[in-house]
């Protein structure tokens, strides 16, 4: 049975199991997705999705989950719709939100009630005192939800990682 993180009204936020990489994969399928979180914009294999639920299993123990990238299941039906995560982010010495929803989910406030959910598990559980997104120039959803969330734009054209930016941030 995986970990709940922390629920939200609808949702419930749950550690990547093998028991969900179908449901994982058809995640990773989703265009959008893979436009805006995967680096080289192609579907990740059966194969190395395995290697990153493992991964993320490792990471989940070593940070006592306050860093890896869970699942976003509806609390009812019990079905996979997206993912959020955190990452110490080296380059800008800060904490980053990471999140996506497949298509058929999006448009009904979910994506905002996870951040929301998570911007609050950083600040009430994990206690940091700073959350950031790292949100592409043309990615206009992503910034919706982050600026619903209380994050503001703190600076255009960060490079990480070899690729650009607009930081938000949100202090607590």
């Amino acid at each position: 049975m995986p970990e709940i993180i922390f629920r939200t009204e609808r949702l419930k936020v749950i550690e990547y199991t093998y028991d969900r990489l179908e449901e994982i994969q058809e995640l990773y399928q989703d265009k959008e997705i893979i436009k805006y979180t995967l680096n080289n914009s192609v579907p990740k294999t059966k194969d190395e999705l395995e290697k990153g639920i493992e991964m993320y299993q490792k990471v989940y123990v070593k940070y006592n989950n306050q860093q890896g990238k869970w699942l976003v299941v509806h609390r009812e039906k019990d079905n996979v719709m997206g993912f959020v995560g955190l990452l110490f982010i080296d380059e800008l010495q800060k904490t980053e939100m990471s999140y996506g929803f497949m298509k058929k989910y999006r448009g009904y406030g979910y994506a905002t009630e996870a951040v929301c959910g998570l911007k609050k598990y950083v600040f009430e559980k994990i206690k940091l005192k700073e959350l950031c997104a790292l949100i592409k120039a043309d990615n206009v959803k992503s910034r919706g939800v982050v600026e619903r969330v209380g994050l503001e734009n703190q600076n255009k054209n960060v490079k990480v990682k070899g690729y650009m930016f607009d930081l938000y941030s949100s202090q607590k």
